[in-house]
Formats: C-alpha cells, sequence, structure tokens
C-alpha cells in the first residue's frame, strides 16, 4: 500500500513538472520559415530629443514596426526610467543605411 502510494506521488510529480516545464518556454523560436530581422529605427523621444532604437523581430512585423513604436516607452540612460517616443522618422535594417541626412549622422555618432 505505501509502495503504491509513493510511486503515484512520484508519477503525478514527474507530470507536474513536465507540464510547468513546457510552460516556461515562451519566447517566439525564429527559424529559416520564421526568419528574424534586426533593424533601426530613427525616434523622437518626447523631451524632443533624438535617439536611434534597435529591434530584432520577425519579418512579417517589419512594416507595422513604426506604428507600434508611436507612444511606446523607450529606455533611458537611467534604467528605472522610460520616455515614450513622439515620433518615429525611419526605420531600416540593421545593415542599411538611413536615406534621411539627420539619422545618417545620428548613426554615425551612435556606438553599438
Amino acid at each position: 500500500m505505501k509502495i503504491t502510494l509513493l510511486s503515484m506521488s512520484l508519477l503525478s510529480l514527474f507530470t507536474a513538472s513536465g507540464a510547468l516545464a513546457k510552460q516556461v518556454n515562451t519566447a517566439p523560436q525564429y527559424s529559416a520559415s520564421n526568419p528574424r530581422v534586426e533593424m533601426k529605427c530613427h525616434v523622437v523621444l518626447a523631451d524632443n530629443s533624438e535617439r536611434l532604437y534597435f529591434a530584432a523581430l520577425p519579418k512579417k512585423e517589419v512594416k507595422s514596426l513604426p506604428s507600434r513604436l508611436q507612444n511606446k516607452g523607450v529606455p533611458t540612460k537611467r534604467a528605472y526610467e522610460r520616455t515614450h517616443v513622439q515620433d518615429v522618422v525611419e526605420c531600416v535594417p540593421l545593415e542599411e543605411p538611413f536615406s534621411a541626412r539627420l539619422s545618417r549622422e545620428l548613426d554615425a555618432k551612435t556606438g553599438r
């Protein structure tokens, strides 16, 4: 009786831990069919400062990136503060140059 109860308890413990392990992995999986694209965007923040915002996202979400950044809070130099994006000037893939002169100058000044 004790052995049966102990084995049932262990079986339910292993089953529950397997279910928990499956729930933990919620990050999107990138593969050849779902490639990730690295983008850079020239944004104007709520305090009228300008900076580059870097993002890595699935290829099918690239077109919606500028609209998704509008009014989004982005991290500032202080880790606990966030500033809202007021305007998105331009977004391009990481390897490509910006078309606007001011964006190219900001890109040249920004370290990676």
